[in-house]
């Protein structure tokens, strides 16, 4: 079970830091690109969340002695989880359009872009085609609730009717997937990520060069996603050498697409 994290204050504007050519892909082809976490960053971060997961368990064996075998086998189960994470897709926004952390740790001086999404809209958008909004949790009680109800919920649900403990556990594996990748580290709690995610079928998947190997993802098409018909609330230009013109001319630009007409400067020194 994934529980609802976004609630009901979802922010006006929702961001995504990248760069001029990200920015020039989504706004040619109006669809956003979702990526199997498992070959991305978000991977390593499923420790984090298996950690607790690992805790929740520990402490439901001794509240509930006669369940130990399965907890068990469930504690088993949690170190494959990332092998298992192929066909979870995801991407990252945050509250944050302007922070200097993020245009240094993702973004280059001269082509860093911080794209601004309306969020209800994104969210009312997303929800007819499969694809979920959530918010990444830091505080550790709101993550230990978080998983302990999606562990309930496995452990609530398994019979021995469904099968085998491997192949029931195998069967649960993508919502726990998605909880377990909404647990971050309260070292990133400035950042206030959400993120999309999608759980692929065979036929949903496409694949884009990465720096080593092939990337699977999965597209989000975000055609007329605002009233007006344009796809950004707004745009903020990273840190730039000549800021005034690179404005002007990504203005220009996103005007003569009608994606959107509101292009900000940083200001922020990115040195």
């Amino acid at each position: 079970m994934l529980i609802d994290t976004s609630g009901k204050n979802l922010p006006n504007v929702l961001y995504h830091y990248s760069d001029l050519e990200t920015l020039y892909n989504i706004t040619i082809s109006k669809k956003l690109w979702l990526s199997s976490i498992h070959y991305m960053s978000d991977k390593s971060e499923l420790n984090h969340g298996i950690a607790i997961a690992q805790k929740v368990l520990s402490n439901l064996k001794k509240d509930y002695p006669l369940k130990v075998e399965f907890y068990n086998k469930f504690k088993d189960y949690l170190n494959i989880l990332p092998a298992l994470s192929a066909d979870v897709f995801s991407f990252s926004l945050t509250e944050e359009g302007n922070l200097l952390s993020q245009w240094r740790g993702y973004t280059q001086k001269n082509r860093g872009i911080s794209i601004g999404f309306d969020g209800t809209k994104l969210k009312e958008k997303a929800s007819p085609n499969g694809i979920q909004l959530k918010k990444v949790i830091y505080d550790f009680d709101e993550k230990y609730e978080a998983i302990k109800v999606a562990v309930d919920s496995v452990v609530d649900n398994y019979s021995s009717d469904k099968g085998s403990f491997d192949s029931y556990f195998t069967a649960q594996s993508e919502s726990l997937i998605m909880t377990l990748s909404l647990i971050k580290d309260k070292a990133f709690m400035e950042e206030k990520e959400h993120r999309l995610f999608f759980v692929g079928k065979h036929g949903d998947i496409k694949y884009r060069l990465g720096k080593v190997f092939m990337i699977p993802y999965t597209e989000m098409d975000i055609s007329n996603l605002n009233e007006d018909g344009t796809i950004y609330k707004q745009v903020i230009l990273g840190p730039h050498d000549y800021p005034d013109i690179a404005s002007s001319s990504l203005l220009r630009f996103l005007g003569s697409q009608k994606a959107c007409f509101i292009v900000v400067n940083s200001m922020v020194p990115l040195r």
